[in-house]
Parts: structure tokens; C-alpha cells; sequence
């Protein structure tokens, strides 16, 4: 089974399977029976200093390959071993519809 990334907004299309949201913050003004992911994972985005970090919130933007890095390291569990441990699982939440 292969694992594509898509732009929450991008339309749904025949062979997608199964479309996992995997971001920090809801999308803002999207009424739920708009969504177009099956299931959502908060946990799984990255932590709330690296998303403000990727937007220039506390100072200078991050770039893409710092970015990147850090939220390896996250999911990695360095600095924050419970969502590595949650990533490891995210299969059976799926399974089950978690939202």
C-alpha cells in the first residue's frame, strides 16, 4: 500500500483510499460536513512551536529543510516521545474512523 500527500482542499478522487488529516489545527471555516478526510490526527502535525516557527509567529520564518528536520526529530520522539509513540499506532485509529 502506497502513501500519497495531498492538500486538505485538493477534491477527492477515485483511488485515494483512505484520507487521513494530519495537522495541528482544524482548518478554519470549514463546516464539517465539508470535510473530506475520513479521519484526523492533531497529534500527528507538528508540535505548536514548530507550526509557529513555520509561519514567523515568534520572530523569523523557518525555511523547508529546517522545518523538515524538526518535525523528523518530533515524530522521532526527540522532545516529544508521545506522538512518535501515537505515529506508530495511527494505522488501528484509522482502522477504527478516529476523528
Amino acid at each position: 500500500m502506497g502513501i500519497s500527500t495531498k492538500r486538505w482542499e485538493d477534491p477527492v478522487e477515485e483511488g485515494d483510499g483512505l484520507r487521513v488529516l494530519v495537522c495541528r489545527y482544524r482548518p478554519r471555516g470549514l463546516r464539517k460536513e465539508l470535510e473530506n478526510w475520513a479521519v484526523w490526527y492533531p497529534e500527528l502535525g507538528p508540535s505548536v512551536e514548530l507550526h509557529a516557527a513555520a509561519y514567523g509567529k515568534k520572530g523569523v520564518k523557518i525555511g523547508w529543510e529546517i522545518y523538515r528536520r524538526r518535525y523528523l526529530q518530533e515524530m522521532r520522539g526527540a522532545g516529544g516521545g508521545r506522538r512518535g509513540r501515537g505515529f506508530g499506532n495511527w494505522r488501528s485509529g484509522c482502522a477504527a474512523g478516529r476523528r
